[in-house]
């Protein structure tokens, strides 16, 4: 977390390459353990509900198009 505070349950705003998507944060992991929250400097897993494999950018690989994790590095939602 950059800023603030992310609760299970919030809705928030994922700026996606192609453009912004508003999602529901449904689970959050801290250090490999779910909890219910994550605050400033806090390095979460955050499992969101809205987004789906198509919303994702793909690169061509070997057995076909897969996910491109390079353009999501680094990406910050914010509240609705």
């Amino acid at each position: 977390m950059v800023s603030g505070a992310i609760r299970a349950g919030q809705r928030a705003l994922l700026p996606l390459p192609a453009g912004p998507r508003e999602v529901t944060v449904e689970t959050i992991e801290v250090r490999r353990r779910r909890r219910g929250h994550a605050a400033e400097g806090e390095e979460a897993a955050l499992y969101l509900a809205g987004v789906t494999a198509a919303d994702l950018p793909r690169s061509l690989g070997g057995g076909g198009a897969v996910l491109d994790t390079e353009p999501l590095r680094g990406l910050e939602i914010t509240e609705v």
